[in-house]
């Protein structure tokens, strides 16, 4: 007999299957990454239909081989704010599918889920979806092992001065001596210590530190090549955001 659990999760993923059903792709309080089929909800009337995007849920599941099945739900919070704003709604879809590949199935990350709760939070609450988007980003990265050291060269590790310099191929920073003259991008002393602000942003502090527009440009960039270079390939949640022009 196929065991039953129940968890608090979010819903990261969705594709249509089947006639009427859905698998949905949920992050998960308790077991990480888990996906499963949501039989019957693409139809209005069905109990589990309003299982969508970006929903706060506690959900109640079967185990199987190869997928879970959901058979029942209770709502935490919906997205409203997320929704109504497409800009927003980009944003938290880039987010959503990050999370759904840097962290692998049935592994809980308790870091990783706090984090989500917190950024889905930031996006309802109106905050900036791109700078919401970004720091939620280095936060991940950073949660998934795979973030960058702002402090240590990632070539000889010696510690870092005012002058860095940024490998893409080493997804990390180096020292003057091991970057000077290969032609990568500069990273002054002020982004780094950008870097390290973001990695250490609380979400309930009510910050309202002056954030430059040229920190923030420096940061996104870098962990735009993050991602890609860590994953393999782009997000697919990039070209939405290219789309809406924002």
């Amino acid at each position: 007999m196929a065991a039953k659990y129940e968890t608090e999760a979010f819903v990261i993923g969705s594709v249509n299957f089947g006639e009427a059903d859905r698998i949905v792709t949920l992050f998960t309080k308790e077991r990480g990454k888990v996906r499963a089929t949501a039989f019957g909800s693409r139809r209005p009337k069905n109990m589990l239909a309003g299982l969508q995007l970006f929903v706060r849920a506690n959900v109640q599941l079967t185990e199987g081989r190869n997928l879970d099945t959901v058979k029942s739900f209770s709502l935490i919070s919906a997205p409203h704010g997320i929704t109504a704003d497409l800009t927003a709604t980009a944003y938290a879809a880039f987010v959503a599918e990050l999370v759904g590949e840097l962290f692998p199935e049935n592994q809980e990350d308790a870091a990783a889920y706090a984090v989500l709760t917190e950024v889905f939070a930031a996006f309802e609450a109106g905050r900036s979806p791109r700078v919401t988007a970004l720091f939620a980003a280095w936060q991940l990265l950073d949660a998934a092992g795979l973030g960058i050291n702002s402090e240590t060269c990632a070539e000889c590790g010696a510690s870092l001065t005012d002058r860095a310099y940024f490998s893409p191929v080493a997804v990390g920073l180096f020292c003057d001596g091991c970057g000077a003259g290969k032609d990568l991008p500069a990273v002054d002393g002020a982004v780094r210590d950008f870097f390290r602000y973001m990695r250490d942003f609380s979400w309930h502090s009510g910050d309202k530190k002056a954030l430059r527009r040229a920190d923030i440009l420096a940061a996104e960039r870098i962990m735009l090549i993050c991602t890609r270079n860590v994953l393999g390939k782009e997000l697919r949640s990039l070209a939405f955001i290219r789309e809406i022009g924002k």
